[in-house]
């Protein structure tokens, strides 16, 4: 495995859970992959079985049943303080502490993504297809784990939750740097629209107790994405304290990440992530948008069964 393939492996299942308090539209479907720890579990007696034999015996390849449902189960459980803007383009900040847990197996999964499957090869591309869910937006400061919301936003109306299909994509170009891409596409929730997001991770530390991996990504949406969470329509106008405003489709704002994890031992390890969203385009021309860069954080610590 290239060495930043090892290591966006190894960071993954803790930026999923940051990417919970960044609030960046994706709610965890940015970065592609496998779940964290994928890859680095002992190999078992029944795959030593079938990938070794006698010198004169070429060795078998596992079988397509073991390669999609693995021959263990994978759980991670974890806790971490997060700090992020209340909405995208709001001033204030909230903080809370949360739960992360990422369960796997095979190519199956279910963590802060959703429930769905994974493709991860040796030479360090990985992709996700998944099933999962956007928080909406609240109209008054909202107490719900990973729910952006502000009493600023009063007479805009609530954003419904909806359910979405959710595709990442990572593909390696050298050693150190790999080309991501990202798509969530509404299933269920007439408000809300679809997003994309493309970029590159870049792999400056890969050792055995520490891992650094620092990305540059673009995010965009179609028209009634950006309509839903930027714009402010002639009636809302009225109830609320924004001028009307029309969002179009296109590029909406613009991040750099960076995230770090801390090998303990083979259970324990710990982590930190920070992440500043430029809005851009017309977007950052809405009344909504208070503040253009919003910076979120959050460090934690994790235990891998």
């Amino acid at each position: 495995m290239t060495w930043a393939g090892k290591s966006l492996r190894s960071m993954h299942g803790w930026l999923l859970l940051g990417s919970m308090f960044f609030v960046s539209g994706a709610q965890g479907a940015q970065t592609a992959g496998a779940a964290q720890g994928e890859g680095d579990s002992p190999v078992s007696a029944e795959e030593a079985s079938v990938s070794s034999g006698p010198a004169d015996m070429p060795a078998r390849a596992p079988s397509l049943s073991s390669q999609i449902w693995g021959d263990h189960t994978d759980v991670s459980l974890g806790v971490m303080l997060g700090t992020r803007p209340t909405y995208m383009g709001a001033k204030e900040t909230q903080g809370g502490v949360e739960p992360f847990f990422s369960v796997s197996r095979g190519i199956f999964f279910f963590d802060p993504r959703g429930i769905g499957v994974q493709y991860g090869s040796d030479d360090g591309l990985m992709a996700s297809l998944s099933i999962g869910a956007d928080p909406g937006r609240s109209e008054k400061k909202s107490s719900a784990a990973g729910r952006p919301g502000s009493e600023r936003l009063k007479g805009m109306g609530t954003i419904r939750s909806a359910t979405t299909t959710n595709l990442t994509l990572s593909v390696p170009v050298t050693d150190w740097l790999a080309l991501t891409g990202a798509a969530e596409f509404r299933v269920h929730g007439a408000q809300r629209g679809n997003t994309f997001h493309a970029g590159f991770d870049v792999a400056a530390l890969d050792t055995d107790s520490d891992q650094i991996t620092v990305g540059l990504k673009a995010h965009g949406g179609n028209q009634r994405y950006n309509a839903l969470f930027f714009g402010v329509t002639p009636q809302q106008a009225q109830t609320s304290r924004f001028s009307a405003f029309e969002a179009k489709s296109g590029l909406h704002a613009y991040s750099l990440e960076a995230g770090w994890n801390h090998v303990l031992d083979r259970h324990w390890s710990i982590t930190g992530g920070v992440e500043a969203m430029r809005m851009a385009n017309r977007a950052a021309k809405s009344p909504i948008v208070e503040k253009r860069t919003g910076v979120s954080g959050f460090v934690g610590v994790n235990y891998q069964f």
